[in-house]
């Protein structure tokens, strides 16, 4: 069988995403200058041009934003 050549894209369905194809691989970023403390969800989506019945893949992207983070070093052992 001959090998298939085809384009691919990405995309993304939030503001803080930023998604950028380079070369053969995706480069997924946040805009964090709007966003404020707490959980935010999005997902990106990449899929194939040029070529059927290849289905986009969905990857889920979750994001958490706080004020600042604490170390913690495991095991936690209380005395």
């Amino acid at each position: 069988q001959a090998c298939l050549t085809f384009d691919w894209q990405v995309d993304d369905d939030s503001a803080w995403l930023q998604t950028q194809v380079i070369g053969n691989s995706v480069s997924v970023s946040v805009n964090q200058s709007s966003l404020s403390n707490g959980a935010y969800t999005g997902t990106v989506v990449v899929s194939a041009t040029g070529i059927s019945g290849v289905q986009p893949v969905s990857v889920p992207v979750r994001l958490l934003v706080v004020d600042e983070v604490f170390p913690n070093y495991l095991p936690i052992i209380g005395k």
